[in-house]
C-alpha cells in the first residue's frame, strides 16, 4: 500500500472542525490503496476538549505526535495568574473577527484587554499561534525518513502545517499538496494590517512555492488560490460521514412544537439569529402562531450573542432555548431529532466561497434546512442542488416555509425531508477520501492537473 504522510495540528482527540476533514480522510483513504501516516500535536490542555472529545477513527496506519506548543496552549495554561487572567478570557470567547467594534467597550480594563487580544493575533500569532511548532520539525523529518511516504498533505489553517510541509518537500524531495481548508493571506476572517499583509502573502508564496499542487473547499476559493499561485487546483469540499449519525427515525409529535435546531458559534453581525427572530415576531403579533407553537434550541459557543439579539425581540425569547456546548455526537443526536435545521451563514461579501462545516453535517442528518444568509455563496447554491433545504435573505421570506413546516408538522408529526439523496451522496467522507486518493495518485505519477 502507498503511504501519505498527513501533517496537520487539528486532529483528535481535539474537538473542532478542523480536526474532522483530516481525520475522516485518514479514515477512509486505505479503502483506496493509500495508508495514511499522520503527524499532528500531543494535547497539551482541554483546552479543545472540555466539552468533548472526537474519536480517532484511523483503520489503517500510523499516528505520530510531536509537543503541542502553540501559544494558544501556553496562554490558556497560565489562565490563573492574574495579570494574564482577562486576556486569557477574551482570547477564549472573543470573536476574531471584529476587534475594531471590541476597542468600542466602555469599559477602559476590557478595551485594554481587547487591544492586546489584537495586538496577539495580528503581530504575535505570525502566520498563527501553531509557529512554535516549527520546533519540532526535526523530529516530523525522522518520521518522514523513516516512512517514506509517496506524497506529503498538509492542511491549514494553522498555515504552520504548510510552512512544516514545505520544508519536508524541499529536503526529501517528496511531491507534496497543500489543503486549503481556509485561505492564508486572502483570509476574510483575520485581515491583517497593511505592512503585515504585504510580508504574509510573501511568506505564502514562498511556502507554497515547491507544491505540486493545491486543494481547497470551494470553486471560488479555488479561483482565488489559482490566481496568487498559479498552480493546479482541486476543489474537495468538507463532508459528513453516515457513520457518525444515529440509525432513528425522525421524531413524529403533531402536538409538539416545531422543534428548530443550532448547532455551531454564533457571531455578532457576521453570524447571528435576528432575520429568524424577525420573522417570528411578525407572526406572533400577527396571531399566526402562539409562542409554544415554535421551541429554538441552540448548541455551542458564544450564545451570548443570541441573548442579546433577543432583547429586540422580547416576544419570542420564551421560545428560545440555550443548551450551551455538548460533545460532538450529542450535537449530531440533536440535529437529527430537530424538526428544522438553522443555518446562520457569515454575511461577509468575502465569505461567499466560504462553506461552514455544519451544512454537510446537516446534509447527512436528513433534516430540512434552513439558510440565512447572502444569497451569491457557494451554500445556497449547494441547498439547490441537493435540494436540502431553502436559503433565505431577508425575515419574510422565511414566513411562507415557517407556515408549511409547521402545517406539516400538525399533519405527518414533522416536516417533509425532500433532499436529493443522489445528490447528497457526493459530500460523503467515502466519496471524498476516493477523490483525494486519485489526486494523490496523479501527484506521485507526476501527472498532476486540475
Amino acid at each position: 500500500m502507498r503511504k501519505v504522510l498527513i501533517v496537520t495540528y487539528w486532529y483528535p482527540p481535539k474537538r473542532t472542525i478542523g480536526a474532522l476533514r483530516p481525520a475522516k480522510w485518514a479514515k477512509y483513504l486505505p479503502e483506496f490503496g493509500w495508508e495514511p501516516i499522520v503527524v499532528t500535536v500531543e494535547p497539551h490542555s482541554d483546552l479543545y476538549m472540555r466539552h468533548g472529545t472526537l474519536a480517532d477513527e484511523l483503520r489503517q496506519g500510523r499516528v505520530y505526535r510531536t509537543r503541542d506548543l502553540s501559544l494558544n496552549e501556553l496562554l490558556y495554561a497560565t489562565r490563573a495568574l492574574s495579570p494574564v487572567r482577562g486576556f486569557a478570557r477574551a482570547l477564549s470567547s472573543a470573536p476574531e473577527n471584529n476587534p475594531e467594534g471590541r476597542l468600542k467597550s466602555r469599559n477602559p480594563l476590557r478595551r485594554l484587554g481587547y487591544l492586546a487580544y489584537w495586538v496577539y493575533k495580528q503581530f504575535i500569532c505570525f502566520p498563527d499561534e501553531a509557529v512554535p511548532w516549527l520546533l519540532e520539525y526535526p523530529k516530523i523529518e525522522r518520521i518522514a525518513r523513516e516512512e517514506r511516504p509517496e506524497v506529503i498533505l498538509s492542511s491549514s489553517l494553522p498555515n504552520t502545517s504548510h510552512l512544516i510541509a514545505s520544508l519536508l518537500s524541499r529536503r526529501l524531495a517528496i511531491p507534496w499538496m497543500a489543503d486549503f481548508r481556509d485561505l492564508w493571506s486572502q483570509n476574510h476572517v483575520l485581515p491583517r494590517n497593511v505592512l503585515l499583509r504585504w510580508i504574509e502573502v510573501l511568506l505564502e508564496k514562498k511556502t507554497i512555492e515547491p507544491a505540486a499542487g493545491l486543494i481547497t473547499v470551494s470553486e471560488p476559493l479555488k479561483r482565488q488560490l489559482e490566481q496568487l499561485h498559479g498552480k493546479p487546483t482541486y476543489v474537495i469540499p468538507n463532508g459528513f460521514d453516515p457513520e457518525d449519525f444515529p440509525n432513528e427515525p425522525p421524531p413524529s409529535d403533531p402536538s409538539g412544537p416545531l422543534r428548530i435546531v443550532y448547532t455551531g458559534s454564533v457571531y455578532p453581525v457576521h453570524r447571528d439569529p435576528r432575520t429568524l427572530f424577525a420573522a417570528l415576531q411578525m407572526m406572533l403579533k400577527e396571531g399566526k402562531i402562539r409562542s409554544r407553537d415554535v421551541q429554538i434550541d441552540f448548541y455551542g459557543r458564544r450564545l451570548n450573542v443570541v441573548w442579546s439579539s433577543l432583547e429586540s425581540y422580547p416576544d419570542v425569547r420564551p421560545m428560545v432555548r440555550f443548551m450551551g456546548e455538548v460533545p460532538y455526537e450529542e450535537a449530531l443526536k440533536a440535529q437529527v431529532s430537530a424538526d428544522v435545521l438553522l443555518l446562520l451563514e457569515w454575511t461577509d461579501p468575502k465569505a461567499k466561497g466560504v462553506y461552514t462545516g455544519k451544512v454537510f453535517e446537516y446534509l447527512g442528518a436528513k433534516r430540512p434546512i434552513l439558510s440565512v444568509g447572502p444569497t451569491d455563496g457557494v451554500i445556497a447554491e449547494l441547498l439547490q442542488e441537493t435540494n436540502a433545504g431553502v436559503h433565505v435573505q431577508h425575515a419574510e421570506e422565511i414566513l411562507p416555509w415557517l407556515h408549511r413546516w409547521l402545517d406539516e408538522k400538525r399533519a405527518f408529526g414533522c416536516p417533509r425531508w425532500l433532499g436529493d439523496p443522489q445528490a447528497i451522496g457526493r459530500y460523503s467522507r467515502r466519496e471524498q477520501a476516493r477523490y483525494l486518493a486519485e489526486v494523490l495518485s496523479s501527484v506521485a505519477k507526476g501527472a498532476f492537473s486540475a
